[in-house]
């Protein structure tokens, strides 16, 4: 943690700016992903994978939110991730997985579970595009949404 805060406090105002935007974006995209799912996905138990899915699969069998089940998932994936792909990537991913779990559980919580879409084929399509798009955006800003995305990215940097 000594390192994160010693990149942050060498920053000019233009390298602030830049990622006071890529924060931002992050916060974007994970609001997006986190409504996406809680009203597209979890309604209707749609297991995508990957650990949102593996949430989902273990929120109906242990009876605990999905997002307290992600974030606890995500807590060693998060800390090898950060061992990898530095310290700043470590920081806005922890950020992102924080708000992603945090909403997906407080939009749940707001809509009750109620189902929005009924036919599950088009809820699947409209919360693939959704949770691809916020995945893009969260991507752009040098973060991940934790889970599968941070193993993508240490694989991104050890294979090239």
């Amino acid at each position: 943690m000594k390192n994160t805060f010693a990149l942050y406090s060498t920053i000019t105002k233009e390298k602030f700016l830049v990622e006071l935007q890529n924060y931002g974006l992050v916060f974007l995209g994970s609001l997006i992903l986190s409504v996406s799912y809680a009203i597209f996905i979890v309604p209707h138990h749609i297991v995508p994978g990957g650990i949102l899915g593996l949430s989902i699969v273990l929120s109906e069998s242990l009876g605990f939110s999905v997002g307290m089940i992600a974030i606890c998932i995500n807590i060693p994936l998060l800390l090898w991730g950060t061992k990898i792909l530095g310290g700043k990537a470590g920081l806005k991913t922890a950020f992102s997985m924080v708000l992603v779990s945090s909403f997906i559980d407080a939009v749940t919580l707001l809509t009750q579970g109620r189902i929005f879409v009924e036919d599950i084929l088009v809820s699947s399509i409209f919360g693939g595009i959704l949770i691809g798009f916020a995945v893009s955006i969260v991507m752009s800003a040098g973060a991940t949404t934790g889970g599968n995305d941070i193993l993508v990215r240490m694989l991104m940097k050890k294979i090239k």
